[in-house]
């Protein structure tokens, strides 16, 4: 493993690396098919938009972690815990996994469960929220027990019409109640 921050069973996260930010990357923010559901899709990206991910990379408001595959030490995506509201001891998570040929391995679910743990258990987070239109990662929030909060009707276009935006969250103590992940996900 390349200097891990994280681990878990099948992946680890580290720290995105200067290296990780390549033309590969630059064609996973160009795909269709990954950006299916970001608002991202609709403008091409460029070297520049790499550059400002570097300059994000930076900002102490966000911890943006590259995830890899521990068999293969496959780059296949990342994840962010940002904006981080220090005061409210909250934070938003997003990812993207740009390597399609390991979509519906389950890696998404446990990157997602291993930064939340890291949130609470290591960040003192009261609150971690996501929204999405992706039908996919709401179904990995709910199985992993995030609650759903509401949603923002007819939000996001999508195929030439208007869908919804769900809202979740979940609590310190509601992480905590249930360990059964923990079991499934930590080595």
């Amino acid at each position: 493993m390349k200097i891990p921050f994280i681990v878990g069973k099948n992946i680890y996260l580290r720290q995105l690396m200067e290296e990780d930010i390549n033309e590969r990357y630059l064609s996973w923010l160009n795909d269709p098919e990954v950006l299916e559901f970001r608002t991202r899709r609709v403008f091409p990206s460029t070297m520049n938009d790499i550059n400002i991910l570097r300059e994000e990379m930076r900002n102490n408001k966000n911890l943006q972690l590259a995830i890899v595959t521990r068999n293969s030490e496959l780059h296949i995506g990342n994840i962010r815990l940002g904006p981080i509201d220090w005061y409210h001891s909250k934070a938003e998570i997003s990812i993207l996994i740009g390597e399609k040929s390991v979509w519906g391995q389950g890696y998404g679910k446990e990157a997602i469960y291993l930064l939340s743990k890291h949130a609470f258990e290591n960040a003192n987070m009261h609150r971690v929220s996501a929204a999405s239109p992706n039908p996919a990662f709401n179904k990995v929030v709910r199985d992993l027990g995030w609650i759903k909060e509401g949603e923002l009707r007819e939000a996001f276009r999508y195929k030439d019409k208007y869908i919804s935006i769900e809202c979740y969250s979940l609590l310190a103590v509601e992480f905590s109640a249930n360990c059964e992940f923990g079991k499934r996900f930590c080595p």
